[in-house]
């Protein structure tokens, strides 16, 4: 019998970043499983704790006692619990930051995984309730229904007093709630059916159904244009993956998506879909986790952290849009969905399938090295093929007079959309009213005081904004350097294109969809929806209206802003706004009246922005690839970002010396570039510093990385500075 455990501590810190070793009391030892959340004493407090495992004997002699087990099962299931050291190891995060990762926050609490309901005891068959018709009516609806929540009781007008009644007589009692048990009810969707597959189709689903059928670890890259068909493929594979009796996980990027993916998802699968994102409140998360833990669930929908969601037998897992920043995580743990996806499809035996119409370089250049299968649709299914794009030079807008957010030629078109009765989309890769106010007279440029950004105007509320710290100023008359009164606003943002769309074409009815309009709980859907039934003639907006959605009425997109993400200072820049350029351009056309894509560009050469035009991400890829080489940035080197930031400026300059000594007596043949100012070198009053070691095969320092970020934690000094590491960071700004 095993008498001890090794237990992680519940708190964020290097000191405890190692399990400790408790004794398993005699009357826990049922409970005290691995998985399960427990009570020990540590220091001189009591703190939560997760057992990892169970010992024969401790490594100390003088341990002490779990105090309690909670709950009635593990929180954790076996295959977390191999995880968390994988995603420790990678990520450069502490246990216990992974642990939190893999668990909804209410269960890190208190909360049981598994909930109790309400059931009709053995006594009550025999009970005598002639007196009590409210008692007698609560257990026959329990005998008609099954056992329910204490909510679901109340919902249909049973007292709270009537239950507390039954249960001190001994008539109804507790018990633990199952799959059938538990709400609430999955996403409702209008049923749909299976669509005829195309050749292109047919080929990648081939392919697809001999994978899962082998039940090994397979990964798949699914290259299709936009309006391919590729969700229709994921659909009839999950139909493939139910029949043999396992489950399916899919993945999207933006939550915005999530009204659209409910519907095809949970109409296709009625009763069997579970959704995961954040927009969820912590008891709608909580149930879902539930539903999903229980196996009430085998189809799992959700963003980035659904990639943890408790599936017993996973045997597909769909990575839609995969090449989306949006599936890195950006604080610790700094996981990205992608690797943890494929770690579990490993495990699992399963087939991973990413998709998309811009793939990743990495994804891609992995499939051209045999690490993955290449998948390809270059046809649409729709009734017209991919649109017709013409790149506009606004510098010669300029030289002509024309000084407009909107040239001449998306004028015209936008005033044809609108005359034939058709939709049009908007894009902007900004938010706000402008991104910038500059003084003409001196040059000088609004910023945050706290931040090394400009302020950004939004005219909604007639003031400025610091879109990292939410610093606001009202704009001003004069400006605050030299005193001139001649103050320009430069960049368009959306508030911006709205007006002026509302004063070029006041008869138009418009729905702007940004990070501002979206921010009430269910904004997503009820915009969404409104486009979507032709309620909307102009639909205006930033990243999220890009990628994934399905407008058969858009016959006309217009991309007001197509050099922002270029003058970012990123190696990424030419990939990203190849990708936006593409996948905006997809959302024109995909009905019968066909489409067409207006891009408005300062670089209209730009090898991005002209393959983009073209739809040619063979091209792309092809240049930028060669570029990478030849700077060896990823995907032929592994890159770890080491940030220090502080409010004291030498200080945070002084221990990135420090630590890039270190990192100097460790780095073998990997290049160390800096310390140097991080592109946002002050936010929040915070100073940054970045140190970036670029190499091969990094995964591999891990071990002694890890050693060198924890003894530079560990050292006392003057004023406080913060490292985080990041493994091949998407944003380095």
């Amino acid at each position: 019998m095993h008498e001890y455990a090794e237990v992680l501590i519940g708190l964020i810190s290097d000191a405890v970043d190692r399990p400790f070793h408790y004794r398993v009391p005699e009357h826990l030892r049922e409970r005290a499983v691995p998985g399960a959340a427990v009570r020990v004493p540590f220091a001189r407090r009591e703190y939560r704790g997760y057992l990892l495992r169970l010992l024969k004997r401790p490594a100390v002699e003088d341990v002490r006692e779990i105090i309690s087990v909670e709950g009635s099962g593990p929180l954790l299931q076996k295959e977390q619990l191999a995880l968390i050291p994988w995603m420790a190891h990678r990520y450069y995060c502490r246990k216990i930051e992974a642990l939190h990762a893999l668990l909804p926050a209410p269960f890190r609490g208190a909360r049981p995984l598994v909930p109790l309901v309400l059931a009709p005891s053995p006594a009550a068959e025999r009970a005598d309730l002639s007196r009590a018709p409210a008692q007698r009516r609560a257990l026959s609806l329990l005998c008609e229904q099954g056992p329910l929540p204490r909510r679901e009781l109340t919902r249909r007008g049973v007292r709270s007093e009537t239950v507390r009644t039954l249960l001190k007589k001994g008539l109804l009692e507790e018990v633990a709630a199952t799959a059938q048990t538990l709400g609430p009810q999955e996403p409702q969707a209008a049923p749909t059916a299976s669509l005829p597959l195309t050749g292109e189709q047919r080929r990648a689903f081939t392919a697809i159904c001999a994978a899962l059928d082998e039940r090994r670890p397979r990964k798949m890259l699914l290259h299709g244009v936009t309006a391919s068909g590729k969700t229709e493929l994921y659909l009839q594979a999950i139909a493939r993956c139910l029949e043999q009796e396992r489950n399916a996980l899919v993945l999207f990027p933006e939550i915005s998506l999530t009204p659209q993916m409910i519907e095809f998802f949970a109409g296709r699968f009625p009763g069997q879909v579970a959704v995961l994102h954040s927009r969820l409140t912590a008891r709608e998360r909580m149930e879902q986790w539930r539903r999903i833990r229980l196996g009430a669930a085998p189809i799992v929908l959700g963003a980035r952290s659904a990639v943890f969601a408790p599936l017993e037998k996973i045997g597909l897992i769909v990575i839609d849009e995969e090449h989306e920043t949006t599936y890195k995580q950006e604080e610790a743990p700094r996981y990205h969905a992608r690797e943890v996806a494929w770690w579990r499809a490993r495990r699992h035996g399963a087939l991973l399938l990413p998709g998309s119409a811009t793939p990743s370089l990495e994804s891609y250049f992995e499939a051209g090295q045999g690490r993955s299968r290449l998948l390809e649709m270059s046809m649409r299914v729709t009734p017209s093929d991919l649109p017709p794009v013409e790149v506009v030079d606004m510098r010669e807008e300029m030289r002509r007079g024309h000084r407009q957010i909107f040239s001449r030629l998306l004028l015209a078109e936008l005033e044809g959309t609108l005359e034939r009765g058709e939709q049009a989309l908007l894009f902007l890769n900004r938010r706000g009213f402008a991104g910038f106010i500059l003084c003409r007279e001196c040059g000088y440029v609004v910023r945050c005081p706290h931040c090394a950004v400009s302020l950004t105007l939004h005219l909604e509320r007639e003031r400025m904004l610091c879109h990292y710290c939410s610093h606001e100023a009202p704009v001003p008359k004069k400006c605050p350097q030299c005193g001139g009164v001649k103050i320009r606003h430069f960049a368009a943002g959306t508030q911006r294109v709205e007006r002026e769309v509302r004063k070029l074409f006041p008869q138009a009815s418009l729905v702007r969809m940004d990070s501002d309009t979206t921010a009430k709980r269910g904004s997503h859907q009820r915009l969404y929806r409104r486009f979507r039934e032709g309620r909307a003639d102009i639909l205006i907006g930033t990243q999220m209206i890009a990628k994934g959605f399905d407008f058969p009425g858009v016959t006309l997109v217009g991309v007001v802003t197509a050099d922002t993400a270029l003058n970012l200072p990123d190696f990424r820049a030419a990939e990203r706004t190849f990708q936006l350029l593409t996948q905006v351009s997809g959302r024109s056309g995909r009905g019968r009246s066909g489409g067409k894509v207006i891009v408005q560009t300062y670089h209209p050469g730009h090898y991005s922005v002209q393959t983009a035009a073209e739809h040619d991400y063979r091209s792309f890829y092809a240049a930028e690839l060669e570029l990478r080489r030849a700077l060896l940035y990823p995907p032929f080197t592994d890159l770890v970002r080491f940030l220090l930031s502080g409010s004291d400026e030498a200080s945070v300059w002084e221990a990135a010396g420090e630590l890039a000594a270190v990192l100097e007596e460790k780095r073998d043949a990997a290049d160390l570039l800096g310390p140097a100012q991080a592109p946002l070198y002050r936010l929040k009053t915070v100073y940054r510093v970045q140190i970036i070691l670029k190499g091969e095969r990094l995964a591999a320092f891990a071990p002694r990385l890890r050693r060198a970020a924890q003894e530079f934690r560990r050292q006392k000094r003057a004023a406080p500075v913060r490292l985080t590491v990041d493994f091949n960071p998407l944003m380095v700004l």
